[in-house]
Protein backbone atom coordinates (compact mmCIF):
# COMPACT_ATOMS: atom_id res chain seq x y z
CA UNK A 1 0.00 0.00 0.00
CA UNK A 2 2.91 2.57 1.01
CA UNK A 3 4.64 1.46 -2.54
CA UNK A 4 1.46 2.47 -4.45
CA UNK A 5 0.80 5.46 -2.72
CA UNK A 6 4.22 6.70 -3.07
CA UNK A 7 4.01 5.86 -7.06
CA UNK A 8 0.94 8.13 -7.12
CA UNK A 9 2.20 11.06 -5.55
CA UNK A 10 5.44 10.60 -7.84
CA UNK A 11 3.20 10.40 -11.30
CA UNK A 12 1.13 13.66 -9.76
CA UNK A 13 4.32 15.66 -9.05
CA UNK A 14 5.61 14.58 -12.72
CA UNK A 15 1.76 15.70 -14.48
CA UNK A 16 2.31 18.80 -12.83
CA UNK A 17 5.82 19.70 -14.08
CA UNK A 18 4.50 18.91 -17.28
CA UNK A 19 1.31 21.52 -17.17
CA UNK A 20 3.43 24.05 -16.24
CA UNK A 21 6.24 23.19 -18.90
CA UNK A 22 3.55 23.14 -21.98
CA UNK A 23 1.87 26.03 -20.23
CA UNK A 24 5.41 28.29 -20.22
CA UNK A 25 5.56 27.34 -23.53
CA UNK A 26 2.86 28.56 -25.04
CA UNK A 27 3.20 31.63 -23.71
CA UNK A 28 6.88 31.86 -25.08
CA UNK A 29 5.19 30.85 -28.79
CA UNK A 30 2.36 33.17 -28.95
CA UNK A 31 4.72 35.89 -27.67
CA UNK A 32 6.78 35.18 -30.52
CA UNK A 33 4.66 35.26 -32.77
CA UNK A 34 3.19 38.93 -31.69
CA UNK A 35 6.60 40.72 -31.68
CA UNK A 36 6.98 38.79 -35.73
CA UNK A 37 3.69 40.68 -36.48
CA UNK A 38 4.97 43.75 -35.36
CA UNK A 39 8.24 43.39 -37.05
CA UNK A 40 6.26 42.96 -40.39
CA UNK A 41 4.01 45.53 -39.72
CA UNK A 42 6.60 48.38 -39.42
CA UNK A 43 8.69 46.63 -42.04
CA UNK A 44 5.47 46.81 -44.41
CA UNK A 45 5.05 50.12 -43.13
CA UNK A 46 8.04 51.23 -44.15
CA UNK A 47 8.58 49.51 -47.44
CA UNK A 48 5.52 51.32 -48.10
CA UNK A 49 6.67 54.67 -47.60
CA UNK A 50 9.85 53.88 -49.38
CA UNK A 51 7.66 52.79 -52.48
CA UNK A 52 5.86 55.95 -52.13
CA UNK A 53 8.72 57.89 -51.70
CA UNK A 54 10.54 55.92 -55.10
CA UNK A 55 7.21 57.11 -57.09
CA UNK A 56 7.34 60.47 -56.08
CA UNK A 57 11.12 60.21 -56.93
CA UNK A 58 10.95 58.25 -60.54
CA UNK A 59 7.39 60.98 -61.38
CA UNK A 60 9.72 63.85 -60.68
CA UNK A 61 12.90 62.58 -62.77
CA UNK A 62 10.73 61.77 -65.84
CA UNK A 63 9.42 64.98 -65.91
CA UNK A 64 12.41 66.67 -65.72
CA UNK A 65 13.26 64.31 -68.70
CA UNK A 66 10.85 65.46 -70.37
CA UNK A 67 12.02 68.93 -69.59
CA UNK A 68 15.42 68.81 -70.51
CA UNK A 69 14.95 66.86 -74.42
CA UNK A 70 12.11 69.69 -75.05
CA UNK A 71 14.70 72.62 -73.59
CA UNK A 72 17.68 70.37 -75.97
CA UNK A 73 14.95 69.97 -79.15
CA UNK A 74 14.53 74.53 -79.05
CA UNK A 75 17.87 75.16 -78.29
CA UNK A 76 20.41 76.28 -81.08
CA UNK A 77 23.02 73.33 -82.06
CA UNK A 78 26.67 74.01 -79.98
CA UNK A 79 30.16 73.42 -81.65
CA UNK A 80 31.28 69.74 -80.24
CA UNK A 81 34.12 70.94 -78.89
CA UNK A 82 32.29 73.15 -76.26
CA UNK A 83 30.87 70.27 -74.95
CA UNK A 84 32.16 67.93 -72.32
CA UNK A 85 30.85 64.62 -73.08
CA UNK A 86 31.51 63.14 -69.52
CA UNK A 87 29.17 66.22 -67.81
CA UNK A 88 26.24 65.31 -66.31
CA UNK A 89 22.98 66.22 -68.03
CA UNK A 90 21.22 69.19 -66.59
CA UNK A 91 18.29 70.56 -66.19
CA UNK A 92 16.76 74.32 -66.57
CA UNK A 93 17.66 74.86 -63.34
CA UNK A 94 21.11 73.43 -63.08
CA UNK A 95 19.99 69.78 -61.02
CA UNK A 96 21.39 66.50 -61.90
CA UNK A 97 19.10 63.71 -62.49
CA UNK A 98 21.01 61.75 -59.54
CA UNK A 99 20.72 64.99 -57.42
CA UNK A 100 17.16 64.29 -57.93
CA UNK A 101 17.23 60.55 -55.85
CA UNK A 102 16.89 61.13 -52.29
CA UNK A 103 18.56 58.78 -49.67
CA UNK A 104 18.41 58.50 -46.31
CA UNK A 105 16.61 57.23 -43.29
CA UNK A 106 14.43 57.29 -40.38
CA UNK A 107 14.92 58.52 -37.49
CA UNK A 108 12.88 59.04 -33.79
CA UNK A 109 12.70 62.66 -33.02
CA UNK A 110 10.96 64.31 -29.63
CA UNK A 111 8.36 66.92 -30.37
CA UNK A 112 7.01 69.18 -27.89
CA UNK A 113 3.44 68.87 -26.67
CA UNK A 114 3.57 71.28 -23.24
CA UNK A 115 5.56 73.63 -22.28
CA UNK A 116 7.24 73.27 -19.01
CA UNK A 117 4.91 75.56 -16.25
CA UNK A 118 4.79 76.65 -12.80
CA UNK A 119 1.77 76.01 -10.81
CA UNK A 120 1.01 77.72 -7.56
CA UNK A 121 -0.71 74.97 -5.24
CA UNK A 122 -2.46 75.93 -2.00
CA UNK A 123 -0.81 73.89 0.62
CA UNK A 124 -2.12 75.46 3.61
CA UNK A 125 -5.07 77.10 4.37
CA UNK A 126 -4.87 80.60 6.62
CA UNK A 127 -7.21 80.52 9.79
CA UNK A 128 -8.12 82.72 12.83
CA UNK A 129 -7.73 82.69 16.04
CA UNK A 130 -8.24 84.47 19.73
CA UNK A 131 -4.84 85.74 21.17
CA UNK A 132 -5.40 86.08 25.08
CA UNK A 133 -4.38 89.50 26.04
CA UNK A 134 -5.07 90.01 29.36
CA UNK A 135 -6.44 87.71 31.90
CA UNK A 136 -10.34 88.10 33.95
CA UNK A 137 -9.89 89.73 37.16
CA UNK A 138 -12.03 91.44 40.30
CA UNK A 139 -11.81 95.12 41.22
CA UNK A 140 -12.73 95.91 44.43
CA UNK A 141 -13.84 99.53 44.63
CA UNK A 142 -15.31 101.81 47.26
CA UNK A 143 -17.33 104.80 47.29
CA UNK A 144 -19.39 107.46 49.89
CA UNK A 145 -23.06 107.67 49.74
CA UNK A 146 -23.51 110.34 52.77
CA UNK A 147 -21.36 112.89 53.41
CA UNK A 148 -21.44 115.06 56.12
CA UNK A 149 -19.87 117.11 59.49
CA UNK A 150 -19.69 116.54 63.17
CA UNK A 151 -21.64 119.16 65.08
CA UNK A 152 -23.35 119.71 68.55
CA UNK A 153 -26.47 121.65 70.00
CA UNK A 154 -25.94 124.86 71.25
CA UNK A 155 -27.78 128.47 71.24
CA UNK A 156 -27.63 131.42 68.89
CA UNK A 157 -28.13 135.10 69.99
CA UNK A 158 -31.35 136.58 67.98
CA UNK A 159 -29.35 139.81 68.15
CA UNK A 160 -25.56 139.65 67.11
CA UNK A 161 -25.74 135.96 65.65
CA UNK A 162 -23.44 134.88 68.42
CA UNK A 163 -23.35 130.46 68.78
CA UNK A 164 -22.05 129.00 71.95
CA UNK A 165 -22.39 125.49 73.80
CA UNK A 166 -22.55 127.16 76.90
CA UNK A 167 -24.40 129.96 78.66
CA UNK A 168 -25.74 132.34 76.14
CA UNK A 169 -27.82 134.48 79.05
CA UNK A 170 -24.71 135.62 80.21
CA UNK A 171 -23.58 136.74 76.43
CA UNK A 172 -26.68 138.82 76.51
CA UNK A 173 -26.86 140.12 79.71
CA UNK A 174 -23.01 141.47 79.35
CA UNK A 175 -23.74 142.67 75.42
CA UNK A 176 -27.09 143.69 75.17
CA UNK A 177 -28.03 144.65 78.51
CA UNK A 178 -29.91 141.72 79.07
CA UNK A 179 -32.20 142.87 76.47
CA UNK A 180 -32.08 140.26 74.12
CA UNK A 181 -32.92 136.47 72.66
CA UNK A 182 -31.51 133.20 71.56
CA UNK A 183 -32.78 130.15 69.83
CA UNK A 184 -31.06 126.61 69.54
CA UNK A 185 -29.08 125.59 66.64
CA UNK A 186 -26.51 122.91 65.57
CA UNK A 187 -22.66 123.92 66.17
CA UNK A 188 -20.42 122.01 63.64
CA UNK A 189 -17.46 120.82 64.74
CA UNK A 190 -15.59 119.32 62.05
CA UNK A 191 -14.92 119.52 58.32
CA UNK A 192 -17.34 117.98 55.92
CA UNK A 193 -16.38 113.90 55.66
CA UNK A 194 -17.92 110.91 54.25
CA UNK A 195 -20.68 109.45 56.71
CA UNK A 196 -21.67 106.34 54.81
CA UNK A 197 -18.52 104.33 52.65
CA UNK A 198 -19.19 101.38 50.80
CA UNK A 199 -17.06 99.06 48.55
CA UNK A 200 -18.44 96.74 45.71
CA UNK A 201 -16.72 94.27 43.34
CA UNK A 202 -16.31 94.90 39.91
CA UNK A 203 -15.57 91.92 37.57
CA UNK A 204 -13.63 92.33 34.39
CA UNK A 205 -13.57 90.11 31.49
CA UNK A 206 -10.52 88.61 30.16
CA UNK A 207 -9.50 90.68 27.06
CA UNK A 208 -8.43 89.06 23.57
CA UNK A 209 -7.33 89.82 19.67
CA UNK A 210 -7.89 88.18 16.93
CA UNK A 211 -4.92 87.04 14.64
CA UNK A 212 -5.12 85.86 11.17
CA UNK A 213 -2.66 83.82 9.29
CA UNK A 214 -2.58 84.13 5.81
CA UNK A 215 -3.12 81.42 3.07
CA UNK A 216 0.63 79.25 2.39
CA UNK A 217 1.15 78.26 -1.42
CA UNK A 218 4.22 76.24 -3.05
CA UNK A 219 5.34 76.44 -6.17
CA UNK A 220 5.01 73.19 -8.36
CA UNK A 221 6.80 72.64 -11.53
CA UNK A 222 5.79 70.72 -14.42
CA UNK A 223 8.15 69.73 -16.83
CA UNK A 224 7.97 70.53 -20.71
CA UNK A 225 5.60 67.37 -22.13
CA UNK A 226 6.98 65.28 -25.74
CA UNK A 227 6.20 63.12 -27.91
CA UNK A 228 8.08 60.70 -30.04
CA UNK A 229 8.11 60.64 -33.53
CA UNK A 230 9.80 58.92 -36.42
CA UNK A 231 10.91 61.51 -39.55
CA UNK A 232 12.43 60.98 -42.78
CA UNK A 233 16.35 62.41 -43.10
CA UNK A 234 18.23 62.78 -46.05
CA UNK A 235 21.96 61.54 -45.62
Amino acid sequence: MKKDSGKRKLICIITVIAVMALIISGVLYFRSISLTADEQMQETADSEIIKEKDSKTESLVSAKEETVADSSAEAEPVDDETVDEDSPSSGDNGLTVSALERKGHYETVQVLVSEAWDEEVLTKKGACEDILVSEAWDEEVGSCYAFGRDYEMGYECGICGFQTTGDIASHIKSEHDGAGNWHNVKIYTSEEKCLDYRTEIIHHDAVYKIVCEEDEYTIVHHDAVYRSERVWVDD
